[in-house]
């Protein structure tokens, strides 16, 4: 039987968003700050595994007539969302054959709206959003990075299409919950002395704000 072979550099030219869903095919967990290249080498020694002990797989730079290409859809409509801090969400998703043909019939285009709720029962019993904006002109790679609106805690998802005449959600995330920071930081803004115990001061927090705003400074939107 001959081996098939997987090309390691298709699999580094696909997106992250793919990449996260092929993970997820070999049951591999991928934590909200794992690195691009680290995701890569886990996927490859998952496949490398697999094919110990077995004839059929191999891992190489194979020739081009030899190349077994990854798919790069997995012809399901799906959209899924990994919390990166409080303040931004990184959002992927993947169209259906089908949609995408439905979408170009229809002339359509794309959006997502982002529904915010003050507790998770809002989102079960199907109630209204407290607040909803929508994202247009998405990323043709099929992926975004959204900020979010801080004043409710639970967060929802949904991949849009609509055109003059219709309009429908064609999928959702499940529910993404915001954590809650110490009372005292969550108002902390550039410029503010933060009220602190002098235990707190020690540790250096003023100097952690500093920094953190220097390079970080979208989490006080």
């Amino acid at each position: 039987m001959e081996k098939m072979i997987v090309d390691r550099g298709h699999i580094e030219s696909l997106s992250f968003s793919d990449l996260v869903t092929l993970a997820d095919e070999y049951g591999i967990d991928v934590p909200d700050d794992l690195d691009r290249q680290f995701l890569i080498a886990e996927i490859i020694d998952v496949l490398q595994e697999a094919g110990n002990g077995a004839e059929d797989m191999m891992v190489s730079v194979p020739a081009a007539e030899s190349e077994i290409k990854l798919p790069k859809n997995y012809n399901e409509t799906q959209i899924s969302a990994v919390l990166e801090n409080p303040a931004w969400v990184f959002v992927f998703w993947n169209l259906s054959d089908a949609d995408r043909l439905m979408l170009k019939k229809r002339l359509c285009s794309l959006s997502l709206r982002i529904c915010s709720y003050e507790t998770r029962s809002q989102v079960e019993n199907g109630e209204k959003p407290v607040s909803a904006y929508e994202i247009q002109n998405l990323s043709s790679s099929q992926e975004q990075h959204v900020l979010l609106n801080t004043e409710c805690r639970y967060v929802t998802i949904e991949l849009v299409y609509e055109n003059a005449s219709t309009g429908s959600v064609l999928a959702c995330t499940p529910v993404v919950e915001i954590p809650e920071g110490a009372e005292y930081l969550n108002n902390v803004h550039p410029g503010q002395e933060p009220d602190v115990s002098e235990i707190v001061r020690l540790s250096g927090i003023n100097d952690i704000l500093t920094e953190q705003y220097e390079n970080h400074r979208q989490s006080f939107a």
